[in-house]
This record gives C-alpha cells, sequence and structure tokens, in this order.
C-alpha cells in the first residue's frame, strides 16, 4: 500500500498506474505464498455464486447512489473501469482468498475479522482514517459471501460493482 500511495502521488486513489502496479504486487504476494484456489473453476462464476456476488454488489451499491451528485465525474470511464475492476479483483483474490484460508485454521470468526480489519486497514493511507469502520464492515460482507458462496466470484463481483458505483461521487 505504501507503494501504491508512493506511486500515486497527489493524484491518491486515482492514480492508474500506481493502482495498476499494486493490483500486481497484492498478486505476486499471493503467488508467492503458494495459495490457489482449491480448482480454477472456484474462482469463476456459477449459479448460487453469481447471485450472492449480485446481491452483494447491490449492497455495496447503496451508499454510492445515494450520496450520487446524479453525474460522473469527468471523462475516462472506461480506463478507470478496467483498473478498478482489476485491483478490486486482486484485492478478494488476496484477502478473500491467501489470507481467509490462511486465517480459517485459527477459526471463522479469526479468519473474518483478520481478514476484514486489514481489509479496512489497507485502505486508510488513500482515504483517512474515517474510512475504517466502513471498510472492515464491508470487509465482513465480503468474507461472507466467499464464505457462504465457497467461491471467489462472489465477493469479486460484489466489490467490483460497489467500486465501479464510486465514478459518480468521485
Amino acid at each position: 500500500m505504501l507503494l501504491r500511495v508512493g506511486l500515486a502521488g497527489v493524484a491518491g486513489p486515482h492514480d492508474a498506474a500506481a493502482g495498476t502496479v499494486f493490483g500486481a504486487a497484492l498478486l505476486a504476494l499471493v503467488l508467492l505464498s503458494g495459495w490457489r484456489p482449491a480448482t480454477v473453476a472456484d474462482a469463476l462464476p456459477r449459479g448460487h455464486a453469481a447471485l450472492l456476488g449480485l446481491l452483494g454488489g447491490l449492497v455495496l451499491c447503496v451508499l454510492p447512489l445515494v450520496l450520487s451528485t446524479g453525474a460522473p465525474a469527468g471523462p475516462g470511464f472506461a480506463r478507470w473501469a478496467v483498473v478498478v475492476a482489476g485491483v478490486a479483483v486482486c484485492q478478494e483474490v488476496f484477502f478473500r482468498g491467501a489470507l481467509l484460508d490462511a486465517l480459517l485454521p485459527y477459526g471463522t470468526w479469526t479468519a473474518v475479522g483478520g481478514t476484514a480489519v486489514a481489509f479496512g486497514l489497507m485502505h486508510v493511507p488513500l482515504y483517512g482514517w474515517h474510512v475504517l469502520p466502513l471498510d472492515t464492515a464491508v470487509g465482513v460482507l465480503l468474507a461472507g459471501l466467499r464464505l457462504e458462496a465457497g467461491r471467489l466470484s462472489a465477493p469479486a463481483a460484489a466489490h467490483v460493482s460497489a467500486d465501479l458505483a464510486t465514478w459518480w461521487l468521485r
């Protein structure tokens, strides 16, 4: 995260290059840890997981939609959307994939709480301490989606949906 903040400078969370490097760094950490989904199919949407991801995304989009000014923040949505979706998926692979699985032997509550707090703290350098309660709660919801669906596609779909909805808040 410090690398992302350093690369982004004053552009903060809206710097596409810094976001891309951050996503790649998360994936590198996952690969170095040796974590892999049980099967490749576990990462792909299917039935129950797709529905849970959609519903989770709708829940996470409520706040951005309520706070929306009604107009997107300038041009560049397509490029921004690709980077944001990529970073969100990389975060899910890291937090709800590798980290959650590493913490599950210590209990479900430890795994959910640990990944949620880590997820919340990860956002502090970009957005400030005021985001910690909300992002930690989002982390709990995303972990719940992963555990209920048994696949990464559910929290990934919800996370991508919520992040794309923030385009109207920038």
